[in-house]
């Protein structure tokens, strides 16, 4: 299985991008990791259109979305992309273990986003109970929400 993940591309996310990929890879997918074929040195409002197409190719040849929290509004018409062309979008929750975002933060940058947690297929929370009582008790996600115990 092809996998695209969404997720942001500023230096910041790598580290948590990189885990969250090797998680999928682990199961025997290849995943496309935006910030490692776009130039994160580039301001978004300079990206070249080819960055935007190269993308884009990817998700079309991808048989599904796996989305790296936290998100912002690139990696949200990435998720509706996905909903609007019938692909399924899998969220994934985590603390990493890189400091980049506790489990909580990465819930809250979806917690407001009601047309964000509609498109989402599944999300899965790992080993983070407390952020999945939180998706329990949100009414889109409550049943579109699992719990792992751990990554491994």
């Amino acid at each position: 299985m092809f996998v695209y993940l969404i997720s942001r591309i500023d230096p910041s996310s790598h580290m948590h991008n990189d885990a969250i990929s090797a998680m999928i890879s682990h199961n025997g997918h290849d995943v496309f990791i935006p910030h490692q074929n776009n130039p994160c040195d580039v301001a978004h409002d300079q990206l070249p259109l080819g960055v935007f197409e190269m993308d884009v190719a990817a998700m079309q040849k991808s048989d599904i979305g796996c989305v790296a929290f936290p998100i912002r509004c690139d990696c949200s018409a990435e998720i509706g992309w996905y909903s609007g062309n019938n692909k399924p979008v899998v969220g994934i929750i985590a603390d990493t273990g890189h400091g980049y975002s506790t489990c909580g933060e990465q819930y809250s940058s979806i917690k407001n986003n009601w047309m964000v947690k509609g498109f989402l297929t599944r999300l899965i929370v790992i080993a983070c109970h407390d952020t999945y009582q939180e998706c329990l008790a949100d009414p889109i996600l409550k049943d579109k929400t699992v719990f792992l115990p751990t990554s491994a």
